[in-house]
């Protein structure tokens, strides 16, 4: 099985690394293992068999910032250390900054890509019962002794799957090339929504609460009007966000083209002509006027702005920055291409649903 790899997003930090027993390197083994004694057994104070045979069927996780570990964890196949499919080993030595949740996001993609998981278990620690439960796990036992510690089982399903909604452009639907190249990403990974939203903005608003209240997701993600929309739902529903290239006055771009128009993907109705006349423009002005209303502390971490280097249509980077901090730019138009989505929007997505 060819696991090696190393995934580094120039944007942020921390590096994931992930082998096979097998692909270690003696000190990349001597590491994981010096960790994983530290605090598993000298930090708490517990005296158990930490080598138990499953390591070398395994596929090890772990992040590194300036070439030191932050977090671990490995993904045992069915039938090693527990009947199914299963986590184990999880650690974080900076705690408070999110390592943990990134690794086992990343200990439930690989569990999924490389053992086809549908279902995975974890005999987790009670206390940290809470933590799981923010990955997607329930609880599947009664309390349980193992080395001495309270445990539970825990499991993860399909179901538990995180799910993300996009919000498409004002020409675009569900089936456009961003929706599209978003579910092939996150397929097997996440559950991704790809609405057709209305013509009209308060249709769309309406749309959009009726899907957060329905499916819950965990992130939003816009592009042009979509990320319009999105920044104001992500006020009011408290999602994270992804605002690509976000056009925050629909009416000057609508007022300059009046008239009927085409669609430029196919609409799940099949109607693919629309108008664009005074009313709607009209209806677009009085959303814009109160569209950054509901801004506070809480959200300006969780709304990002990305932001093409060559968009020629949208200039509202200034604007975003006096509501958030979180600006990023790619080097790409206003509708960025199937590459430049996954390369540029979808490492963005993923640490967002770390959220």
């Amino acid at each position: 099985m060819d696991t090696e790899q190393v995934r580094e997003y120039t944007l942020y930090e921390p590096v994931l690394h992930l082998k096979s027993f097998q692909e270690l390197t003696t000190d990349e083994l001597y590491e994981l293992l010096r960790v994983r004694s530290e605090v598993f057994v000298v930090e708490q104070d517990c005296v158990y068999q930490d080598l138990d045979g499953d390591d070398q069927k395994s596929i090890h996780l772990w992040l590194t910032l300036a070439n030191k570990i932050v977090a671990l964890a490995r993904v045992c196949p069915a039938g090693t250390h527990m009947p199914e499919i299963s986590i184990g080993r999880v650690i974080t030595t900076e705690r408070g900054k999110g390592y943990g949740k990134q690794i086992m996001l990343y200990a439930i993609d690989t569990a999924i890509k490389y053992f086809h998981a549908t279902r995975i278990d974890i005999e987790a620690q009670e206390y940290a019962k809470g933590f799981y439960e923010g990955v997607g796990f329930r609880q599947s036992s009664e309390s349980f002794m193992l080395d001495g510690i309270p445990h539970i089982r825990m499991t993860w399903t399909e179901t538990s799957k995180k799910t993300i909604l996009f919000l498409h452009g004002f020409y675009a639907s569900g089936q456009c090339v961003p929706a599209m190249a978003l579910r092939e990403a996150f397929e097997g990974k996440a559950n991704v929504l790809t609405p057709d939203l209305p013509l009209h903005p308060n249709d769309a608003i309406r749309l959009i609460r009726d899907i957060c209240d329905k499916e819950k997701p965990d992130v939003l993600v816009g592009n042009s009007c979509g990320s319009f929309y999105a920044q104001m739902i992500s006020q009011t529903v408290g999602i994270p966000a992804l605002l690509g290239n976000p056009y925050f006055k629909m009416s000057d771009f609508l007022r300059e083209r009046i008239g009927t128009h085409k669609y430029k993907s196919p609409r799940a109705d099949g109607k693919q002509d629309f108008t664009i006349d005074e009313q709607l423009i009209s209806e677009f002005e009085a959303m814009e006027a109160h569209q950054f209303d509901c801004c506070n502390l809480y959200n300006k971490e969780r709304v990002w702005g990305l932001f093409g280097e060559e968009d020629t249509l949208a200039h509202f980077e200034p604007l975003f920055l006096k509501h958030y901090q979180n600006s990023y730019h790619f080097p790409g138009g206003h509708t960025p291409t199937a590459e430049q989505f996954k390369t540029w929007y979808c490492p963005l997505i993923e640490k967002l649903l770390l959220f």
